[in-house]
């Protein structure tokens, strides 16, 4: 079960993607201690989160499993969480209004097994993203590292799938490319550094076979879950599907 959970803030203080690491640590406060220390000692991080000002202040976290949700999810919507405190910065947070949205993994293999195609997608970054390669920072975006970590993500997330094939990802890495993009460079501060990262716009052209655009556009919308990239847990790779007017 892919589920989101969704919180509008209000604070009187600046609020946004550059302190989205800050809320982590509120995350995990919250957080199921037995489930917290199991995130900890695996290194597994089936949950994303990110600050997003657009249309208002809103902290969303979404989980890839039921585990997840237990340990992450519900602790937040205990009715006595009204707010918090951002004790580094001394800033007050009230919550003012929560929603929650589940998905089952069993809708995205309806865009699997769909009948429509679509041979273009349009893909938003809503927070600060970029990949590792060979202990280096990648801060442009590409097809290869977008489905390569999100094939991984699926993998860790599911108990009895693995997505991580190296000669899928070398078809949909041929036979896909960016069309056309909008995106803009930025900083993700983080313990002291500052990684380098992309934010915007980017429209991917699928040239393969159905089957394979099917497939990629399902990965996709399980990114909108998991994040792409690295650090999703920490606020960055943030994603969200931007669908064509009918």
């Amino acid at each position: 079960m892919l589920s989101e959970l969704k919180l509008e803030l209000r604070t009187e203080g600046n609020l946004g993607y550059l302190q989205s690491s800050i809320l982590q640590s509120i995350l995990m406060d919250r957080a199921d201690k037995d489930y917290a220390e199991s995130v900890h000692v695996t290194g597994l991080h089936p949950y994303s989160q990110f600050i997003s000002s657009k249309n208002g202040l809103f902290w969303t976290i979404r989980t890839l499993n039921k585990e997840a949700y237990k340990g992450i999810i519900e602790p937040l919507l205990d009715p006595d969480f009204t707010g918090f405190d951002l004790n580094i910065r001394d800033q007050h947070v009230d919550i003012i209004n929560k929603s929650i949205t589940s998905k089952p993994y069993e809708d995205l293999m309806k865009t699997f097994n769909s009948d429509e195609i679509e041979k273009y997608v349009r893909l938003e970054f809503e927070s600060p993203t970029a990949f590792k390669s060979d202990s280096a920072y990648v801060f442009m975006p590409d097809t290869r590292h977008i489905f390569g970590s999100l094939m991984r993500k699926y993998s860790a997330a599911s108990s009895s799938t693995d997505m991580t094939d190296e000669d899928t990802l070398q078809y949909i890495a041929d036979h896909s490319s960016i069309s056309d993009f909008r995106i803009r460079s930025t900083r993700f501060p983080l313990e002291g550094a500052q990684i380098p990262s992309f934010m915007g716009e980017v429209i991917i052209r699928f040239r393969g076979t159905d089957t394979m655009a099917r497939y990629s556009k399902m990965l996709l919308e399980f990114g909108e879950f998991s994040g792409v990239g690295i650090k999703c847990g920490m606020g960055m790779g943030a994603i969200k599907i931007i669908e064509r007017k009918k």
